[in-house]
């Protein structure tokens, strides 16, 4: 980290998240986005369950998964593609 967010965490400052975020490696960031649009996918899969008022099993059954792979998904445990959700996690 630079000095600035060292020194600002040192006081107990706020820090922006711009700042922080630009503090690391280029190859970080890119790790950081690509969890975050994974964890982004997770929450709109639980959110459009939930309007549908169906279970993970139900679900699940309706993909062809088991249960415990959409669990993962939607707590954020488990990263997925098409890839692995054709293979049944």
């Amino acid at each position: 980290m630079n000095r600035k967010i060292n020194n600002a965490l040192k006081r107990g400052d706020l820090i922006a998240y711009d700042d922080l975020f630009a503090s690391y490696p280029e190859k970080r960031q890119q790790e950081i986005l690509k969890r975050a649009r994974y964890l982004k996918a997770a929450m709109e899969l639980k959110k459009l369950r939930k309007e549908l008022r169906i279970s993970q099993e139900e679900l699940a059954r309706k993909m062809k998964v088991k249960r415990e792979f959409i669990t993962r998904i939607e707590s954020g445990e488990q990263n997925y593609n098409y890839r692995n959700i054709k293979s049944g996690g």
